[in-house]
């Protein structure tokens, strides 16, 4: 059973700079860890986004870093490049996260993170009279041990251990509300006229509100976290089916890119599938 998630608090302040894999940049990597990184030795993750079969160009990022521990799919929205500059602002503040002692610390500084992207994507709106836009994101940090997804949107995270697909986020969406209150259920939900809807997201509103969920790492199997163009073209199971052939994390998420693109996504897809080592 899992645990509730937990709502980040605000931070005070946030810091500036800028790191970042993506648009159409795969990215793989492996680590031993080392002082103050955020993981532990072995890690393995592979990193794919993908404009999809439709979409003219790409706004979605990603962020692979196995040095840290931290892992992220963001899936910018906006419109007439909009959206990619506001995935942009956000994996550039991912990259400048500093060294973290503990997991809570760890999703303490991701969200932190996360609120000076925000203030960031609405100063330039403002500026540049651009309008409203932002990003979904879902985060994975591995720190001593434990793991913290943090997320804001339907950008989703999953476990995988080798024959059973677990969501470890829940979608931060109109549909998703109404699945939480029984009121639809996945495969309604999955049908549903208005399933591209989110309720949460970066840059959209003056006070983000990203969850949180940290639980033990677990060495089986694979993380995975994708955004909606996976998750709005390709089934649980056939995504589970994916993961269950894979080899390597590269090979998983050369498998997911490919599912999405013969299911003709009508979005952008990114995954960022993760290998943990001892911790």
């Amino acid at each position: 059973m899992q645990t509730p998630p937990t709502r980040l608090p605000q931070p005070a302040s946030s810091r500036s700079g800028s790191a970042r894999s993506g648009p159409g940049s795969p990215a793989d990597g492996a680590s031993g860890g080392g002082p103050g990184s955020g993981s532990g030795g072995g890690h393995r993750a592979a990193a794919r986004t993908d404009r999809g079969a439709v979409r003219p160009r790409n706004e979605d990022a990603v962020v692979a870093d196995v040095t840290r521990g931290l892992f992220a799919v963001i899936d910018g929205m906006g419109g007439h490049g909009n959206g990619e500059l506001a995935a942009a602002i956000l994996a550039d503040r991912l990259g400048c996260v500093l060294p973290w002692h503990g997991v809570e610390a760890a999703a303490a500084m991701v969200s932190e993170a996360l609120h000076g992207a925000n203030r960031a994507i609405r100063a330039r709106a403002e500026a540049e009279g651009l309008g409203s836009f932002g990003a979904t994101v879902v985060c994975l940090v591995v720190e001593e041990g434990s793991t913290a997804v943090i997320w804001a949107g339907d950008s989703r995270a999953y476990h995988f251990d080798g024959s059973r697909l677990t969501r470890l986020s829940r979608d931060h969406s109109l549909v998703g509300d109404l699945v939480a209150e029984g009121r639809l259920s996945e495969e309604e939900a999955a049908r549903h006229p208005h399933a591209n809807v989110v309720t949460r997201a970066i840059g959209v509103t003056e006070a983000p509100e990203p969850d949180c969920r940290i639980a033990p790492a677990r060495t089986d199997g694979y993380y995975l976290l994708c955004s909606d163009g996976l998750t709005g073209a390709v089934s649980d199971e056939r995504i589970a089916r994916v993961l269950s052939m894979a080899v390597s994390p590269s090979d998983a998420a050369d498998g997911l890119i490919a599912a999405a693109l013969a299911a003709r996504t009508s979005d952008n897809v990114s995954v960022v599938v993760v290998s943990l080592g001892a911790t």
